[in-house]
Order: C-alpha cells, then structure tokens, then sequence
C-alpha cells in the first residue's frame, strides 16, 4: 500500500525518517536532497 500524500506535504516518511536518524547538519542533508531531486526530476 502507498502513502497518500495531502497537498502541504512536503516529504515523505522515508526522507522524514533518514533526515531524523542522520548525523550530518542540516546544510549537508538540504544539499544532499536537492541533489537527490534534480537528479530524478
């Protein structure tokens, strides 16, 4: 079963979870993602 996403959502569980349990600052997870989205977009 997917998630269901309203509309301000802005992350999902997986990411929400990895940027919770990471140790990196938040500058390097923020660079981290945007790369993460351009590179799928």
């Amino acid at each position: 079963m997917g998630q269901v996403l309203h509309n301000s959502t802005t992350t999902t569980y997986a990411i929400r979870a990895a940027i919770q349990r990471s140790q990196a600052s938040v500058k390097d997870l923020a660079e981290l993602l945007w790369h993460q989205l351009k590179d799928n977009a």
